[in-house]
C-alpha cells in the first residue's frame, strides 16, 4: 500500500510539473527560449531559484556557487518540429572559495530538408542552425546574496540551395544576463534573473526584424518534509509587451 501511495504521489507530481510548464518564451528566438537540462525540465522550467548544476550557466549563473569542485554536463534531445536537434555542453569550476566560472555551448539544428518551391517541380534544399556560446561567473561573497553574470553570443544561420542559386542568411548578437540567488535558512531559495540586459537587439535573418526583448524572471523554491519534497515557482515577465509566463514544479 505504501509503495502504491508513493507511486501515485510521484505520478501526480510529474503531471503537475508537466501541465504547469508554460511553453518556452514565445519571442521567436528558439536558441534563447528553449531550456536545457533534465532536472530543469522535470521541474517544469521553474529553476531560477534552484540552478544547482552546470546548467546554471543558462538558467541563473549565480547558482554556480552551489557547485562543489567542478562539474561537466552534456545533453542531447530530439525535438518535434522543424528545429529537431538540441544539444548543450557546459562546464563549471570553482576558483578558490569566492569565484566560480562556467563556459557553455548550445546548438539547435534542423538537419537538411527538401522543399518543392514552384509548380515546375524545382526543389530547394535548406538547413537552419542556431548556436550560442556563453561565459558565466558567480561570486560566493561573505553575505547571503550571491550574484552572477553571463556574457553570451548567439548566432543563427539559414542556408538555401536550389537549382538556380545558393544563398546564406545569418544574424548574431552579444548580450548579458545577470542573476542573484538568495538562500534563506537552508530550506528557502529566492532567485532573480534579468535576461538580455541590452534590449531589442535585432536577431532577424535577412530582412526580418526580430528584436530580442529583456526578460525579468523571479523564482522561489522551498524544501519540506526533511528536504524530501521541494516546490518551485518562477514568474517570467517581458516588460516591453506585457507577456507573462508561469512555471511551477515539484520534486520528491
Amino acid at each position: 500500500m505504501k509503495n502504491f501511495i508513493k507511486l501515485l504521489t510521484i505520478t501526480l507530481i510529474f503531471l503537475l510539473s508537466a501541465s504547469l510548464h508554460a511553453s518556452e518564451g514565445g519571442q521567436g528566438i528558439p536558441i534563447l527560449d528553449i531550456g536545457v537540462g533534465g532536472k530543469a525540465s522535470a521541474m517544469g522550467g521553474a529553476f531560477i531559484s534552484i540552478s544547482d548544476d552546470a546548467t546554471a550557466i543558462l538558467w541563473n549563473p549565480a547558482g554556480m556557487v552551489q557547485i562543489d569542485g567542478d562539474e561537466l554536463t552534456l545533453s542531447y534531445a530530439g525535438l518535434s518540429g522543424f528545429l529537431s536537434q538540441l544539444a548543450f555542453v557546459g562546464y563549471a569550476r570553482n576558483f578558490g572559495k569566492v569565484f566560480t566560472a562556467g563556459i557553455g555551448f548550445k546548438m539547435l539544428f534542423s538537419g537538411t530538408f527538401d522543399d518543392e518551391i514552384n509548380t515546375t517541380g524545382q526543389r530547394s534544399k535548406f538547413t537552419e542552425g542556431h548556436f550560442m556560446f556563453i561565459f558565466s561567473g558567480a561570486f560566493n561573497l561573505p553575505f547571503p546574496l550571491k550574484p552572477g553574470f553571463s556574457i553570451k553570443y548567439a548566432y543563427q544561420n539559414l542556408n538555401v540551395d536550389d537549382e538556380i542559386r545558393a544563398e546564406n542568411f545569418s544574424a548574431g548578437f552579444f548580450n548579458i544576463d545577470i542573476g542573484v540567488l538568495y538562500p534563506i535558512g537552508g530550506f528557502l531559495n529566492l532567485g532573480l534573473k534579468i535576461e538580455n540586459l541590452i534590449p531589442n537587439i535585432n536577431m532577424g535573418i535577412g530582412d526580418a526584424n526580430e528584436p530580442v526583448p529583456t526578460k525579468i524572471i523571479t523564482g522561489a523554491s522551498v524544501k519540506l518534509f526533511d528536504s524530501k519534497f521541494r516546490f518551485a515557482m518562477d514568474v517570467e515577465m517581458v516588460p516591453a509587451n506585457g507577456i507573462m509566463d508561469l512555471h511551477i514544479g515539484v520534486e520528491y
